[in-house]
């Protein structure tokens, strides 16, 4: 009955209706204000999305090797605090560290010698200064001796008559020379021979990898000795063609001068002081910076390192002043300006334990890089604070995800921005 009486009830015209139907309309209508104006409140932020390296403005300094050897005279330990031009420590060679540091010191003072004597004295001929730098040295001392025997004497017989003898010495030196090298080229292929068999016996489990290892370093050291033979018979070559040149000249009555001679005197100077130079390059491991000295792989002395291995790093004193760099895609590239905001989360410090950095866009490259299409921003970073209030530790460099912050807008905003889309396609 009642639900009858009900059906007839609402289905009489001058019934009144319902509550939902007399008011959801003003429902509707205060539920979308309420709606438009709680979106125009509420900000939501535009963001690029990238991958960040947070470095020193001063970074680190890597010291490696250029030459394969045995490290010796370690000078430092680790954690030592070092000066620029410090050596840190020296490659196995044939030459005497203090007496390339001599010769060095005695070639910048521009003393001239009178006599062979007082020349000696200063430029001893027993200074072991190693395959690099001992034939230029040999030969800036054969001018030193010329300049001064054409000082003193002047007789262009005797300088004639000594040239002679440098000639016979140096074609005696030749032929030695060639002799050692026909031993070192049998010694290395009975070596590399060596070298094979032992190899072979590996293969088969005869032997370990330790006695390879010794037949390997057999067949190096004739290797080396073989090359040091052919370097020394080309410096040979050259000092004698030179000599005969200047045997020529002296035999045709036009020796060069004392001018002549002080400038090739020089330029033999010059060549020492390069080659000098040179052994510096190739077996000092030298610091660059003052800094705190850090070791890589490397324990003490008479190590083994390869060349181009990083041996050591050196910290630089203020390398608490860091900055950000960061990749980003070409995607809304063109909405970032200097000033605008970033916030990192690093890998090494996970950001929900640590908290997060803040940094400032402070540049932008105009184009991407080599190989890329990813565009590179600098950061500036005043401190490394996180959000959380943790000071975090740098060591070398850290590594995470930046967003930077484009512009806040609301959601009204955003709506819009789709609609003015679509008007604009309507009217182009």
């Amino acid at each position: 009955m009642d639900r009858k009486y009900i059906n007839k009830k609402m289905m009489r015209p001058d019934a009144e209706p319902n509550w939902i139907l007399r008011r959801g309309q003003n429902i509707v209508v205060l539920v979308f204000i309420l709606a438009v104006v709680l979106a125009s409140f509420f900000s939501f932020n535009e963001i690029i999305i990238g991958k960040v390296k947070v470095t020193s403005k001063f970074p680190p300094v890597e010291i490696i090797a250029k030459q394969q050897g045995k490290l010796m005279e370690l000078h430092f330990q680790p954690g030592d605090m070092v000066k620029a031009g410090a050596v840190l420590a020296m490659i196995e060679n044939s030459a005497n560290a203090g007496d390339v540091n001599y010769l060095k010191e005695k070639l910048t003072n521009r003393v001239f010698f009178e006599t062979i004597d007082s020349l000696k004295l200063v430029f001893p001929t027993d200074l072991r200064l190693g395959n690099l730098i001992q034939p230029s040295y040999q030969y800036f001392l054969s001018n030193y001796q010329e300049v001064i025997l054409e000082k003193i004497l002047k007789n262009n017989e005797l300088i004639q008559f000594q040239l002679k003898d440098e000639v016979k010495s140096q074609k005696r030196i030749a032929e030695n020379k060639n002799k050692e090298l026909l031993l070192a080229d049998r010694s290395f292929e009975l070596q590399e021979r060596n070298l094979e068999r032992h190899r072979e016996l590996l293969k088969k489990g005869v032997i370990s990898h330790h006695d390879l290892e010794k037949v390997e370093n057999e067949f190096l050291e004739a290797q080396q000795k073989y090359e040091i033979i052919t370097q020394q018979i080309e410096q040979v070559k050259i000092d004698l063609s030179t000599l005969e040149k200047d045997r020529k000249l002296a035999e045709s009555s036009h020796f060069r001068t004392s001018s002549t001679g002080a400038v090739k005197l020089e330029a033999a100077r010059e060549a020492l002081l390069s080659n000098i130079l040179n052994w510096e390059e190739k077996y000092l491991l030298v610091s660059p910076i003052d800094g705190k000295l850090s070791f890589n792989n490397v324990w003490g002395n008479f190590q083994n390192v390869e060349e181009g291995e990083l041996v050591f790093v050196i910290m630089p004193l203020n390398s608490n002043s860091v900055v950000g760099r960061c990749k980003v895609p070409v995607r809304n590239s063109g909405k970032i300006l200097e000033g605008q905001s970033a916030y990192l989360k690093l890998d090494n410090y996970p950001y929900r334990e640590w908290g997060i950095l803040k940094g400032k866009v402070e540049s932008i490259s105009d184009i991407p890089g080599a190989g890329s299409e990813d565009y590179l921003v600098f950061l500036s970073i005043d401190s490394l604070t996180t959000s959380y209030g943790r000071e975090l530790k740098f060591n070398r460099e850290l590594i995470g995800d930046v967003e930077i912050i484009l512009e806040e807008t609301s959601v009204i905003e955003r709506i819009f921005y789709e609609f003015r889309h679509l008007w604009s396609l309507k009217e182009y």
